[in-house]
């Protein structure tokens, strides 16, 4: 829909979703010369039908390549929210739904891996790892990610303007870490960097 900027469920254009627009962008579907503007509607218009728990697994990859992990946070309320339903488990949609235990809705879990701390395969079967850090608007962030050749270990700290890294990667996997245009090699063992704090992954428009 032109007039909208944004993609339409329907053919009669009365239904706009987030659930659209994520798609159109992750599956780089979008025309160069819209992309900015699909990106602003999906960030700004309040009409747009929400994605809730499950299905803003897909928020979260976008939010990600437009370097919106701030967004992402804040989206984050629904699960902060299960505590006081005295849930065990993540839930499918808000209440009321009694799909009381989701897998796909424990996602976040993923997105601070492989978001936040940026870690994802670089390779088949993980040959390599890519360490591509959103902290959005976090000072710090660490923990460790699981790999077939032992844990990697990734601590950050926001510096000003630069991100202060220790990468441990273990024996016989190596890596590289991206960083505000910086592209750093990473060995086994353990690597102290500090490189150009990073906003996005691939900025649309």
């Amino acid at each position: 829909d032109e007039g909208r900027g944004l993609y339409a469920e329907d053919k009669a254009r009365t239904v706009f979703s987030e659930h659209s627009q994520c798609l159109a962008l992750l599956a780089d579907a979008v025309p160069a010369a819209r992309r900015a503007r699909v990106a602003r509607g999906l960030l700004d218009d309040p009409a747009l039908a929400r994605t809730t728990i499950y299905y803003s697994h897909y928020l979260f990859e976008t939010l990600r390549l437009l370097g919106r992990v701030d967004r992402m946070i804040e989206r984050m309320g629904l699960w902060f929210s299960l505590e006081e339903l005295g849930a065990k488990t993540t839930i499918e949609m808000p209440e009321p739904s009694r799909s009381d235990c989701h897998a796909w809705g424990a996602h976040p879990l993923y997105h601070y891996a492989a978001t936040i701390l940026g870690v994802r395969p670089a390779g088949f079967g993980f040959a390599a790892v890519e360490i591509a850090p959103l902290l959005g608007p976090l000072s710090w962030a660490r923990g460790a990610v699981p790999h077939p050749r032992g844990d990697i270990r990734v601590e950050l700290v926001r510096n000003g303007a630069k991100l202060d890294a220790i990468v441990s990667l273990p024996e016989g996997l190596a890596g590289v870490l991206v960083s505000g245009g910086a592209r750093q090699p990473l060995r086994a063992g353990e690597n102290r960097l500090s490189v150009p704090a990073s906003d996005a992954i691939a900025l649309t428009g």
